[in-house]
């Protein structure tokens, strides 16, 4: 979320010099409150998980400056209370123009409805990264067509031409390897096991094999479990003598490092074991970075991935796997289908590249972060009151304060 929020207000900066976006961010020991720049982006250190008074405080903040516009980047584990609900003190206490981009979203049960629907009843627009999450929020839960906005997760404008990829695979020891990658915070609902177990299908036939997997363990899990999933997908790897075909890069890359490596691999995996997640930032942008996708049939990617009927084999079955025109799905939980689709991409060097110029064509035309940032401040602009709008300056001056978790450093 740290990452989304800092490409966000970046982007409103380049798209609209006049705008001046600042974030309001938790606090995590230290002077409290606390506020620093970061780039040109303010940073306020205001909230405080567990603590309501925090919450109140920041409202009290942001209806007492100059701030415009109020967005959330709504994240159900983010806040903290259950299913996010401490971040309702806030909203209920706001005096301003209110966006939310609900990131995720899950079945309405009674908990979670009652913190998306009053968010939703206090904001002025919704936004979501999918219309499967739009129609989820219009047909589950109590919420007006009209107030959903779909603006599609951001991606780097990526051009493939200023990199060198052998260099890059030099570099990085991935020479003469066939190279799978999976990046992101690392928790059980990535699923890996089934990558790992996947790639092990592989090695008889194609030694060169490599499983990167890139990424520190979400700072969640790390408090509540310290280190126990990953240490289990290495006692996997071990026990299936896999050494030599997976690796971990246990750290958080910044999205210029991210860029290469995704560059420098062949294939990028995505094993959810789960299909109702409704966005995936990694998989937008491995497709930004002209990767062939491997994906889950999860939501996101079943809408992401699409135009089945679009290429001449779209329809054609090999097993359980469906090719589509921006990349491959695979049944969740499911390591043969992923062995089977990797054989299919390291054989038809064709279809690979089709997949791969697709999706790179896809998300230049409709996600790059410059699309996405104007789309932001036009909606901006329609949620401001009518007499605020009209102004000259209309919303070409916007000074959105982001309210999401923005960690040390990020």
């Amino acid at each position: 979320m740290a990452s989304y929020t800092w490409n966000l207000a970046r982007s409103l900066i380049r798209a609209d010099p006049d705008a001046h976006p600042s974030v309001l961010s938790f606090n995590f020991g230290g002077t409290y409150p606390s506020r620093h720049t970061y780039n040109g982006v303010g940073v306020y250190r205001i909230l405080r998980k567990g603590y309501r008074s925090s919450y109140n405080s920041a409202a009290h903040f942001v209806n007492s400056s100059d701030i415009d516009i109020v967005h959330i980047q709504h994240e159900f584990g983010l806040f903290g209370g259950v299913h996010g609900s401490s971040i309702l003190p806030f909203v209920e206490r706001l005096r301003k123009p209110l966006v939310a981009t609900f990131h995720s979203m899950k079945k309405a049960s009674t908990n979670i409805r009652l913190t998306v629907e009053r968010i939703a009843e206090r904001a002025d627009r919704i936004i979501v990264h999918s219309d499967i999450a739009a129609n989820l929020l219009t047909s589950h839960y109590d919420i007006a067509e009209e107030k959903v906005q779909v603006i599609p997760h951001g991606v780097p404008c990526v051009n493939l031409s200023q990199f060198d990829r052998m260099d890059l695979r030099k570099r990085f020891g991935l020479k003469d390897r066939l190279v799978i990658s999976n990046f992101g915070l690392m928790s059980t609902r990535k699923g890996l096991e089934y990558a790992i177990q996947a790639v092990k299908g592989l090695v008889e036939e194609l030694p060169e094999t490599l499983l990167l997997i890139i990424g520190a363990t979400h700072p969640n899990i790390l408090k509540r479990e310290n280190e126990r999933y990953r240490e289990s997908l290495k006692n996997l790897a071990a026990s299936l003598k896999m050494g030599e075909n997976i690796r971990f890069i246990n750290r958080f890359l910044d999205e210029q490092e991210l860029v290469k490596y995704l560059i420098a691999s062949d294939i990028y995996v995505i094993p959810y074991p789960y299909r109702d997640q409704i966005s995936s930032g990694t998989l937008s942008y491995a497709l930004s970075c002209g990767k062939a996708i491997i994906s889950t049939s999860f939501q996101h990617a079943v809408e992401l991935l699409g135009g089945f009927k679009t290429l001449s084999r779209g329809k054609a079955k090999f097993g359980r796997i469906i090719i589509g025109e921006r990349g491959i799905l695979v049944p969740p939980r499911d390591s043969e289908s992923i062995t089977e689709a990797i054989h299919i991409l390291a054989e038809d060097e064709n279809l690979k590249s089709t997949l791969e110029a697709n999706g790179y064509s896809y998300t230049v035309k409709r996600m790059a972060w410059p699309k996405v940032a104007g789309d932001h401040l036009k909606l901006y602009k329609l949620s401001l009151p009518r007499q605020q709008s009209d102004k000259e300056s209309g919303l070409t001056k916007p000074i959105p304060m982001h309210v999401s978790a923005a960690y040390s450093g990020s």
